[in-house]
């Protein structure tokens, strides 16, 4: 393994064990010290923070490779090194496509919420109760379709494995049949040295891709009203703490909707391109392995920094946790002493 690689490894473990611990603090502070006008919308931060935790589980399970060659891109599974079998990590691996095509939709949804939630639309009462299970569906559904994607027409097939056996030999020292793998193989070459279409690839690619634009549009079209209605809503007479709570949650909601779609979204997107052209860029695909890695990592960050109650919970949290050190310190300190200035005090 080369050091490239073993830098995407890392990148692997190290963003899930921080993504663990910051998503897991932000599902705690946000059932804990959420502001009351918050109102269902901590259900959304939770249910986010829960999606983030279980691609972290996935990531570490399945230890994806992002690799690309001719006109295929590929997403690697080490089945050899795994204690995992072949189909269950076929499963997982096609979960976590699943979790790609799902998450910007998740927070298309979201912008949605923030922009009724400003604007005073009656609508937002769909969000209570156990109807924001009916907003989880487009969530649901595009996942799952990205998943069928992954796990049939992009999974591995005699073609595939013919066209990539040389190659992951040659980079990952193993046999094609020692990896699971997820590719997109666009054009087929025949015994007789011709080349066929496989139209399923281009038909899931589309779809994938639809679906992709749809939910960055949405995201788009309402962040950009969220933010007119934040302006009106500061030239109106209202609390001054209702509107720096809108604020917070809308930059931290923009962020963290960044995060992915340059992270994840952008680099799968150029994948994608260069497949579709034929161009191969080699070892620069690894760096889609990196950035899928950890992105869970950073998205949390946006909430638990510019969300106030939040931050202000981490800062008497960490307060707290210094003055005890400080004073457990001062004790142990005070105790090593006294006995000196005792034999000091009677010499």
């Amino acid at each position: 393994m080369s050091e490239w690689q073993k830098l995407q490894k890392f990148s692997q473990i190290f963003g899930a064990s921080i993504s663990l611990f910051l998503n897991s603090l932000v599902v705690l502070l946000v059932a804990k010290k959420s502001p009351k006008a918050l109102g269902t919308y901590k259900n959304l931060l939770i249910l986010i923070a829960m999606f983030e935790i279980i691609y972290s589980v996935l990531e570490v399970l399945v230890k994806p490779t992002f690799t690309s060659f001719g006109s295929t891109f590929v997403m690697i599974v080490n089945v050899r090194d795994s204690l995992l079998s072949y189909d269950v990590l076929l499963l997982l691996v096609s979960l976590c496509c699943a979790f790609f095509g799902s998450l910007m939709v998740m927070f298309s949804v979201q912008f949605i919420y923030r922009f009724w939630a400003v604007s005073g639309n009656n609508s937002i009462k769909t969000f209570e109760g156990v109807r924001i299970f009916w907003w989880l569906l487009p969530s649901i559904l595009v996942g799952t379709m990205w998943g069928i994607a992954a796990y049939f027409p992009c999974s591995p097939r005699p073609s595939t494995d013919a066209f990539l056996r040389e190659f992951i030999l040659k980079e990952f020292g193993l046999e094609v049949t020692e990896n699971v793998y997820i590719a997109p193989y666009f054009y087929e070459k025949n015994e007789d040295g011709t080349t066929d279409i496989y139209y399923p690839s281009f038909v899931t690619i589309f779809a994938t891709t639809v679906t992709v634009i749809i939910s960055v549009s949405v995201i788009f079209y309402f962040g950009f009203k969220c933010y007119t209605s934040l302006q009106k809503f500061k030239e109106i007479e209202s609390s001054k703490h209702i509107q720096n709570l809108q604020n917070q949650l809308f930059y931290s909601l923009v962020a963290q909707t960044l995060i992915p779609l340059f992270l994840v979204h952008t680099p799968a997107f150029a994948l994608y391109t260069f497949s579709f052209l034929r161009i191969n860029i080699g070892s620069l695909t690894g760096i889609t392995t990196i950035t899928t890695a950890i992105f869970p990592a950073l998205d949390p960050l946006p909430t638990l920094i510019i969300v106030r109650s939040y931050r202000n919970a981490i800062r008497e949290s960490i307060s707290s946790i210094f003055n005890s050190f400080t004073t457990i310190f001062k004790k142990s300190h005070g105790n090593s002493i006294l006995p000196v200035q005792a034999r000091t005090g009677t010499v």
